[in-house]
């Protein structure tokens, strides 16, 4: 099955993210504001340049990709915890224009980031034991973004993109696999030339 096989060809890929530098201080038990904001600056770097240079890929294969945007939920997150769109740092979108350049790619990307939602109750759960409900409150629209109706967008999301990536399986995950690899590195502050050539 081909969702098996994405998830099986990614393990790795997903485990080492989770294991990167500002992953770990997120959800150590010894989490700051800062740590929380800064994990919130580098993935803000992603989504804007992913959305604003990628989802146009996407309009006709995930019909509803508008509903899916995070970027100004990662931009109020940030701004309540002190900092302004000034401060935070954006990758090029050239980038983007290379990485994801068919629809296959822009899927195998897709996945990953509309996957990360579902470890956002999570974090939100963490960071409510450990900093504390008053701390966040207002702080963590991103990880609660569909709230209760979480399970039901993601099985929407699944079933429109293994339709969409049908004929096309073996590029989407290796698409996939990269953009785990590119966020691995990116959160632990790699240079992007070096991101271009992982495969």
């Amino acid at each position: 099955m081909f969702l098996q096989r994405l998830r099986s060809r990614t393990a790795n890929q997903h485990s080492l993210l989770e294991q990167n530098t500002a992953s770990k201080n997120l959800l150590s038990p010894q989490v700051t504001a800062a740590d929380y904001a800064t994990y919130l600056s580098l993935l803000y770097g992603f989504v804007k340049g992913f959305e604003n240079i990628i989802f146009p890929l996407l309009q006709h294969s995930i019909t509803d990709i508008e509903e899916r945007r995070k970027t100004h939920l990662l931009i109020a997150d940030l701004n309540m915890l002190g900092i302004d769109e000034a401060g935070i740092a954006v990758i090029p979108d050239q980038f983007f224009a290379e990485v994801y350049h068919s629809n296959a790619t822009a899927l195998g990307g897709m996945y990953v980031l509309e996957g990360s939602v579902l470890g956002g109750a999570v974090v939100y759960k963490h960071l409510k034991t450990t900093l504390g409900i008053e701390a966040i409150a207002g702080k963590a629209k991103y990880f609660t973004v569909y709230g209760p109706g979480t399970g039901t967008r993601w099985k929407n999301f699944l079933q429109a993109f293994c339709l969409a990536s049908s004929g096309m399986e073996e590029e989407v995950i290796k698409s996939a696999s990269q953009t785990f690899s590119i966020l691995h590195h990116w959160f632990n502050n790699a240079p992007l030339k070096l991101l271009q050539d992982e495969s």
